[in-house]
Parts: structure tokens; C-alpha cells; sequence
């Protein structure tokens, strides 16, 4: 017979309070429980203690040790996976889909089915606007975690290239879902799991990131060329072909009140409007002589950029 003695009651109390009683050996005990294999043991919320053993749960007070509630075992749970929502829910596997249990009362809420994932299945997971998106496999659902509704699935392999160089590759962007995916990247809208915009291409591998934010835009570089994709429509709305030479020099930069983001490519500097994502101008090719390796706005001047280049030469006035 294990026992759980007032050493858990003291560390929860101290939790609760910054403060433990003391006593003879230091602290007095408050209560103990009598346990026989459990698996583990959890504070909850700073509420509760909860204790695991196989399929089952047991939820304690943590303040008094009075026992909330108990399940031999989580109604329908296949013993695969659980999740701790938030303190709030605990969502868990079942045979044909997941189940919700609500944890101050210990009642199941909900017992869906899902249309072809497996819940026990799921590798990562997401809080979003528009709910939990679960990642199970290669595949993504969007669940309803307040009332257990599937709104969509839809196959997306990741990028394990990116995962392996701990390079993001989820966004999510409010209004719309990015996967960078292992052919291209993939624009979701999450109110319908509708696919916006995809296209397969290799990233960029000479940039931390191979996608960047600009406002409603977003700009994406590839081994050969670069997009740019408005969020809304899905549609591309700039594109360059060749291969990307140096975009280490990616700078934003404030001039005259607006934000402009500049970068070299293939010997040219290319300007991008930062809040619009439009592109503003771009010298000719071959213009910049070497790679550009920084930009900056010349001191008291908003219509001069100071350039400096992989063969360690300077430009001067780039236009406006």
C-alpha cells in the first residue's frame, strides 16, 4: 500500500498559500492519502491534486484532501492518449474518436466520433480563434473543443526538414492557418478548411525563416525565386524567378514615417512596402555590384540607404 502523506499536502499548501506549517521535523501534517499504484501525480489549476493510475483518474482537493471525484476509468477511454485542456477539460482518446471530461466536477461533457483520424493518434496541437487544431499524422482537424464538433480535416504532410532545424513551421495568423509543408506551403481558411493558396517548391535554405509577415501578405523564399501571397485572396501577387543569392540582408527599416523592408537579390536591392506588402521599386539587375549583406537609412536622410556589400564595397543613393 503506497501512501501519499501531508509531504504532497505541505508542497501544495506552500503552493497556495508561500506558506507550511511547522512542526517537530519541520512541517505538520495535514492529510495523506492511501493509494495503491498510481501512476502519477499532478496539481491541478492550484485547486486540485489529481492522481493517474491505468485508465483511471482521481481528483482530490488540494487544500483539504477531500476526494472531488473518481473513475476507475475515464468512461470510454482507450488508455492512448489525454490531454490536460487549460485545467478546465481533459480531452482523451476513445475507441472511434475523443471524449471531453470536465475536470471540477469530473462529468464527460461529450463523446464524438471522428470521420476517418484517430484521436489516440495526435502529435501536436494548437489554440486558435476558431478552436483546437490537431496535428494527427499527416493529417489536420479542427475541433470544436466546447462541443466536440469535427469542423474539418484535410491531409498536409509538414516539412521534417524544417521541424529537424527547429525552424517554425505552423503560423497561425488569426484569419488564416500557414503549414509549411513538405512540397510548399499550404494557406488555410480555418472558419472552412478550405485550401487558399499551395504551391510545390523547395525553401530557401540560406534564410532562418523562408517565410515572412508583411501585414496582409506574406513573402516566401524559395531555392529558385520568391512569392509574395496576399492572405486573403490566396493569390500571388508578386514573384520573382532565379536563384537567391544572399538573403542574409533582409532589413526593415523606417523612413519618412513608413516601413519598408529591403533585401538583395541576384545583384540587385529590391524595397517592399511593410505594411502593404507591396513591392515599392527595385534597381536593375546587376545594378549592386556583390551581395548585399546589410541596409540602413543614412543618418538625416530619408531618401539615402547605406548598403553594404559581400565584396566589402559601399552604394550611395538607391532612389526612393
Amino acid at each position: 500500500m503506497k501512501i501519499a502523506r501531508l509531504v504532497l499536502g505541505v508542497i501544495c499548501l506552500a503552493l497556495l498559500t508561500g506558506t507550511v506549517a511547522a512542526g517537530a521535523d519541520g512541517a505538520d501534517q495535514l492529510y495523506e492519502f492511501k493509494m495503491k499504484g498510481q501512476d502519477w501525480t499532478d496539481i491541478v489549476g492550484e485547486k486540485y491534486v489529481w492522481f493517474s493510475k491505468k485508465k483511471g483518474r482521481e481528483l482530490y482537493d488540494a487544500r483539504t484532501g477531500e476526494q472531488i471525484w473518481k473513475h476507475k476509468e475515464l468512461p470510454g477511454y482507450d488508455g492512448n492518449f489525454a490531454l490536460n485542456w487549460e485545467d478546465r477539460f481533459l480531452l482523451y482518446s476513445t475507441k472511434k474518436g475523443v471524449a471531453r471530461l470536465d475536470i471540477p466536477t469530473g462529468e464527460v461533457a461529450w463523446s464524438k466520433e471522428l470521420s476517418n483520424l484517430k484521436f489516440k493518434d495526435v502529435d501536436r496541437y494548437w489554440e486558435t480563434d476558431y478552436g483546437a487544431v490537431f496535428q494527427i499524422k499527416n493529417n489536420f482537424m479542427l475541433l470544436d473543443p466546447e462541443t466536440g464538433e469535427e469542423k474539418w480535416s484535410l491531409p498536409v504532410e509538414p516539412s521534417s526538414k524544417l521541424a529537424k532545424e527547429g525552424i517554425p513551421w505552423f503560423h497561425d495568423l488569426g484569419d488564416r492557418l500557414l503549414i509549411m509543408a513538405k512540397d510548399g506551403p499550404t494557406l488555410i481558411d480555418p472558419s472552412s478548411g478550405t485550401v487558399l493558396y499551395t504551391v510545390k517548391d523547395k525553401y530557401n535554405k540560406k534564410i532562418d525563416e523562408p517565410v515572412i509577415s508583411l501585414g496582409d501578405k506574406a513573402l516566401f523564399f524559395f531555392d529558385k525565386g520568391l512569392r509574395v501571397v496576399d492572405l486573403n485572396s490566396g493569390e500571388e501577387t508578386f514573384a520573382i524567378e532565379g536563384k537567391v543569392e544572399e538573403t542574409t540582408s533582409l532589413k526593415a527599416i523606417e523612413v519618412g514615417g513608413k516601413t519598408y523592408i529591403f533585401f538583395g537579390f541576384n545583384k540587385q536591392l529590391i524595397a517592399f512596402d511593410g505594411e502593404t506588402g507591396q513591392k515599392v521599386w527595385q534597381t536593375a539587375e546587376g545594378s549592386v555590384e556583390g551581395s548585399v549583406r546589410w541596409v540602413g537609412s543614412a543618418p538625416g536622410s530619408d531618401n539615402v540607404l547605406i548598403i553594404t556589400l559581400r565584396a566589402d564595397k559601399f552604394g550611395g543613393d538607391a532612389g526612393t
